[in-house]
């Protein structure tokens, strides 16, 4: 073994080097958005970076082409999904809603887990508001309510879904009004913080939409959507007049917070339209 180093020698000549202190280092910086000229180009790695790049300086329209490029690629499903939804996002936000469409109908069929399922129903609920799809934006905030039911800002948005079809104080803007109050109010007294006091102008406001409401439509409101949360003797004799149609928990009540077939899907929607049947009674049949 020690014949094998028999030939080793020190260098006695070795050239200095020159060594800097670490309090005057300086790293070398290179451009820090080299990946945006054409000499960067165009794998993989660097078409990330540029879009990553252009959505956060809300460059969205230079972001979804970026996005739209990767997509030519194969992914890993968990990555693709990621991909379509973060492009169907800057879509939005860059007024090309229509060609969103198609990428949602891809985003459907990489839905592998109840996070994803929640995520794709924000997005495509989203996408139903800007594209003026009353009846799948509806469906869609029905399925998110399955998920959290006493999110008073759903209720608000399925109140504003009136506002496209010009339906006026209808009883779906009125009675979703009406329950987004009342949920709001519940947790007023828990409430801190910035948040309270954002909920506490949010209150107040809706407060103001109730007054503009006839007081019988109010009422049966109250009653028919909101009978869960309001008692006889703040309702004095409501609860005896007119048809009482709020039904509670249907016997075939899905459960939330896992992954739904469509057919569960379906049944939380038409469980929603019995349970709150006096919100659809003034719209045509879907």
């Amino acid at each position: 073994m020690l014949s094998d180093f028999q030939d080793f020698a020190v260098e006695e000549d070795v050239e200095e080097v020159d060594r800097v202190a670490p309090k005057v280092y300086e790293p070398v910086v290179e451009n820090k958005a080299w990946f945006l000229s054409t000499e960067g180009g165009d794998s993989r790695d660097v078409l990330r970076m540029r879009a990553a790049y252009f959505y956060r300086q809300k460059q969205f329209a230079a972001a979804f082409d970026e996005y739209l490029r990767l997509l030519e690629g194969d992914h890993k499903p968990s990555y693709r999904f990621e991909l379509l939804e973060t492009a169907i996002r800057c879509g939005l936000r860059s007024n090309q809603s229509d060609r969103c469409l198609a990428l949602l109908d891809e985003l459907v069929d990489f839905v592998k887990s109840p996070d994803q399922q929640f995520q794709f129903w924000h997005v495509a609920r989203e996408l139903y508001k800007s594209t003026r799809n009353v009846d799948d934006w509806r469906r869609t905030l029905m399925l998110l309510l399955n998920d959290n039911e006493h999110n008073p800002h759903y209720w608000l948005e399925l109140a504003e879904t009136d506002d496209v079809i010009g339906a006026g104080n209808s009883n779906m803007r009125v009675g979703c009004t009406l329950r987004a109050l009342e949920l709001l109010k519940r947790t007023a007294a828990t409430d801190c913080g910035f948040g309270k006091e954002a909920n506490e102008r949010l209150i107040a406001s809706l407060r103001e939409t109730v007054l503009s409401f006839p007081q019988d439509h109010v009422t049966s409101a109250l009653v028919n959507v909101c009978s869960d949360m309001v008692t006889s003797e703040q309702l004095p004799h409501a609860f005896d007049a007119g048809e009482f149609s709020y039904r509670g928990d249907s016997e075939s009540k899905v459960d939330s917070g896992r992954l739904l077939t469509d057919a569960e899907q379906q049944i939380v929607v038409e469980n929603f339209r019995e349970r709150f049947s006096w919100l659809f009674r003034e719209l045509n049949p879907r």
